[in-house]
């Protein structure tokens, strides 16, 4: 789900990046773009990477995990805010057994059945009953048996042991699967599945696959990413057409993919995500409109009032002409007056 860059655990423990590095998140010490894979600054034990829009984590052999890259809204869970160009570990985790990073937010199962997120709350995704969000891991409510964890853009879900399927936090499209378009910062049970052996999330959609080698889908479908034959969201899981002998799942959410029918601007607003570079970019940008509009708006003030004037003036000789009197004398007694 990386925007603009990827990263691969390596057979020998270590973890590479490439691509996009402007804060950090190839994780090599610098913030320089790479064409081509960098190591991972410290990193050799890692089982698994994952990663969000602009920052990555990996679980490592002994449980614990450690994050790179941007550090808005506390998403590298090490209790601070501050971007990070090498890894940090990540506060308290030290029996990690399966990692999913969502935008600007990670969750991880522990090797208890419960699940731990932490970063950016404003829809409910850490699951643990606020919408604050938190710079360190907080346990999701009332989850004890994760058999795995997935997290989209702004929500999470969880497979459960005995099959079912519970999510929380951005609904708008229907995405956590229980019936309702409503925000939820605690887990709801996704409506009719209890066979699940596997989950996935995209940015707004979410998938399972089932025992029985069938997968159901369910929330955005402007693109028909449900895959069941139509492009209407769903609000509850609907069968993919034709599959009947899914192995594996994936999924992996585009950055900010513009739908053609927008929602309200205030939830695309709470969606809009922009880096540091590009916000200072942005404000830069549009001071130098402002002063652009400025300068041409003064400029044409004063072309108006020269125009006025010559108006005003022309005027003045011609009632002095028709008065049969001498026209400069009389211009230069007007211009007195």
């Amino acid at each position: 789900m990386g925007n603009s860059f990827s990263c691969a655990t390596l057979t020998d423990g270590t973890v590479q990046c490439w691509g996009r590095n402007g804060n950090g998140q190839l994780g090599d010490g610098t913030t320089t773009d790479s064409y081509t894979p960098v190591q991972v600054s410290g990193i050799t034990t890692a089982t698994q990477v994952s990663f969000g829009t602009v920052h990555a984590c990996a679980t490592l052999t002994d449980g614990t995990i450690e994050c790179w890259g941007e550090n808005d809204y506390g998403r590298l869970g090490d209790g601070t805010t501050t971007d990070r160009s090498t890894p940090v570990q990540v506060f308290g985790i030290t029996t990690a057994s399966q990692l999913s990073s969502g935008d600007e937010h990670t969750c991880v199962t522990l090797q208890d059945g419960t699940v731990q997120c932490w970063g950016l709350n404003g829809n409910g995704q850490l699951g643990d009953g606020t919408t604050t969000d938190s710079s360190t891991p907080v346990q999701v409510s009332g989850i004890t048996t994760a058999a795995q964890v997935s997290s989209g853009d702004s929500h999470s879900c969880a497979a459960l042991q005995d099959g079912t399927v519970q999510c929380w936090g951005h609904n708008l499209f229907g995405q956590l699967g229980d019936g309702t378009t409503t925000d939820r910062s605690t887990p709801v049970q996704v409506s009719g599945i209890t066979t699940a052996t596997q989950i996935s999330l995209g940015y707004t959609h979410s998938c399972a696959i089932l025992q029985d080698g069938t997968m159901k889908c369910w929330g955005q479908n402007f693109y028909g990413q449900l895959g069941d034959g139509t492009n209407s969201g769903g609000a509850t899981p609907v069968q993919v057409s034709g599959i009947t002998t899914a192995g594996t799942l994936t999924s992996p959410p585009p950055p900010n993919p513009p739908p053609p029918n927008p929602p309200p601007l205030s939830e695309s607003a709470n969606r809009l995500k922009l880096t540091k570079d590009e916000i200072v970019g942005i404000a830069v940008g549009s001071f130098a409109f402002v002063i652009l509009v400025f300068l041409c708006a003064r400029r044409n003030a004063i072309r108006r009032a020269a125009r006025v004037q010559r108006i005003i003036v022309s005027q003045q000789i011609k009632q002095v002409g028709g008065a049969g009197l001498p026209l400069g004398a009389h211009f230069i007694q007007v211009q007195r007056d």
